[in-house]
């Protein structure tokens, strides 16, 4: 397979045309354990996103700016995970074979996904800072915090249209490869590197100087024994938050480091050892959707309740309906054993009886 490492680093890779020669021959073996690891990773997060996104909605999303934000996280999260299987296929199968919609689809709901996640974790630390740290220990009101998630999803998307715009289906012996097709190597270079510095440099040093701030501000609380109780309640709430912001930090930007780096053929990266190492680092970027519902459910005694009432109120819900169900079916019976002459029939008697007129009626015109 011809190709640049640029181009590779943002397509659907050929694993058997390219592995072989960076993992021992044994290219098989390494595809297999990753589609194994995508798989366990596709089903925690989809199972574990959709639960808090049903915990948030049952409870009531408008009654914390928190969990508006955490319900957005979710959301973000899902949309990484529905390309996984896209991933997964064209991985085993070594190339694309969903034609050229599915391409921008995938490829762009993923980039979508991971910067929506970057900038509602910024929000979260800012938010979080403001009811902490401020004056008042007042968050952002709902209608500020709902406009700033209107804008961070439309800006996300604002800035993923141009990747959309250059994914295309490329042919390669062949097969077909979802890869980014810019005119000029120039532009995408620019892009690429202005979209690395804007949302993900400076939200990470946001959120880093938001926590630091935070932590200092705990420290002193801490040390005042009139608000012990208060700030050790606070502070287990912080750690969660900040818990998923690190985790995001470390599963997010060692791709995309790798992501920039390649951009510059000058540093002299073979493309074999690339292509192993990218496939290494999107397992990674994309490992994390599946963390953050382990980390509120270790961390958030709160969310742990909701998930418990949650259970228990579907489990209800279902076995009301397997009553019902059951008690109908038995009603249902019962009346039909009855049918033929009983009297718990009424209008099965009175159509015999309008028959019975019937009858006569024609007698007597027999008659005559």
């Amino acid at each position: 397979m011809e190709g640049s490492i640029k181009n590779y680093t943002t397509s659907w890779p050929s694993m058997n045309a390219t592995a072989e020669t960076v993992i021992d021959n044994k290219p098989n073996v390494f595809i297999m354990v990753l589609s194994a690891l995508y798989g366990a990773v596709c089903l925690l997060s989809l199972i574990g996103n959709s639960i808090i996104c049903a915990v948030i909605i049952n409870r009531g999303v408008q009654k914390s700016n928190i969990y508006k934000l955490l319900l957005n996280l979710s959301l973000a999260d899902l949309l990484i995970t529905v390309t996984m299987p896209f991933y997964v296929a064209s991985t085993l199968m070594g190339h694309f074979i969903f034609g050229m919609l599915m391409c921008k689809l995938t490829f762009g709901l993923s980039h979508l996904g991971l910067r929506v996640s970057m900038l509602i974790l910024a929000l979260i630390s800012y938010d979080r800072y403001r009811a902490l740290v401020g004056k008042r220990w007042q968050g952002m009101s709902s209608f500020t915090i709902n406009l700033l998630i209107l804008l961070i999803w439309l800006i996300s998307i604002g800035v993923v249209i141009p990747q959309w715009m250059h994914l295309t289906v490329n042919k390669f012996d062949g097969l077909d490869y979802c890869q980014e097709d810019w005119p000029i190597d120039t532009y995408r270079t620019t892009y690429i590197i202005c979209l690395f510095v804007i949302l993900s440099v400076i939200p990470l040093i946001f959120i880093v100087v938001c926590h630091a701030k935070i932590a200092t501000h705990f420290n002193k609380l801490i040390e005042d024994q009139t608000l012990q109780a208060a700030a050790t309640h606070r502070q287990r709430v912080i750690k969660m938050l900040a818990l998923v912001a690190v985790f995001f930090i470390l599963c997010y930007f060692p791709y995309q480091i790798f992501y920039v780096i390649v951009l510059f053929p000058n540093i002299g990266i073979d493309y074999r050892s690339a292509v192993f190492v990218a496939a290494i680092l999107r397992f990674i970027i994309n490992m994390h959707s599946c963390v953050n519902p382990i980390i509120y459910g270790l961390f958030s005694t709160k969310m742990r309740d909701d998930i418990k009432r949650l259970t228990i109120k579907s489990a209800r819900s279902s076995t009301q309906l397997s009553l019902s169900k059951a008690s109908f079916d038995s009603r249902f019976s019962k009346s039909s054993s009855t049918c033929p002459l009983g009297k718990k029939k009424p209008i099965l008697t009175d159509l015999l009886n309008v028959i019975r007129v019937y009858n006569s009626v024609m007698r007597l015109k027999e008659k005559k």
